[in-house]
């Protein structure tokens, strides 16, 4: 009986730690260009009616590092940003997080985030990195960040073969037909651009 509890004890453990690892394999992040949004409150703290708005768009390394530009948009009465520039830098973490530094490149300021939400909703705290106050309250909502798709190639119309048969048929011999023949990247109707037509 003990045999078998301390049996079925290593199982269970097997099993579990068999989840826990394929789960963090499965953790993959997505890379390529990516834009977000993160929105901030102008002119008074705890209000999302007049905000400041940050679009960002990065490039994600297969770890989740990202660098990237990015806008700053609004209005706080007193400063006025018309796609005032940025640069970011910063990690999509495994658990959907994000980690930022802004920098605003016409005056310096840079602000951070650990751990962001990104859900558009939550807000999350920042911390004013230059000029260093940590006691500024800095509030952040950071939209998800959505992956630029890329269009597959568009295969070739007909293969190799098509482009020998269709040269054939217009009557060219020899030599030429031998050229034609031996570039297997000519493909397609013999005359295309794919398989463009012998020139005298």
């Amino acid at each position: 009986m003990r045999k078998m509890l301390i049996l079925g004890f290593a199982a269970t453990l097997a099993v579990l730690t068999l989840g826990l690892t394929s789960g963090s394999a499965n953790a993959a992040t997505q890379t390529g260009k990516a834009t977000f949004t993160i929105t901030e409150p102008a002119g008074a703290f705890s209000q999302w009616d007049n905000v400041w708005t940050h679009v960002y768009t990065v490039d994600v390394q297969g770890d989740g590092t990202f660098t990237g530009t990015g806008v700053i948009n609004g209005n706080d009465g007193t400063n006025l940003f018309t796609d005032e520039p940025e640069t970011v830098t910063g990690k999509l973490n495994a658990d959907g997080t994000l980690d930022i530094v802004g920098t605003r490149t016409n005056d310096g300021v840079r602000w951070s985030l650990i751990n962001a939400i990104t859900d558009g909703v939550s807000v999350n705290r920042g911390t004013l990195l230059n000029p260093n106050d940590p006691s500024y309250l800095l509030e952040f909502k950071v939209t998800a960040p959505v992956f630029a798709t890329v269009a597959p190639p568009v295969p070739a119309l007909g293969n190799h073969g098509d482009c020998v048969s269709g040269a054939t048929h217009a009557g060219i011999k020899g030599k030429p037909l031998a050229e034609i023949a031996k570039v297997v990247t000519k493909v397609g109707a013999y005359g295309s651009p794919t398989c463009p037509a012998v020139t005298s």
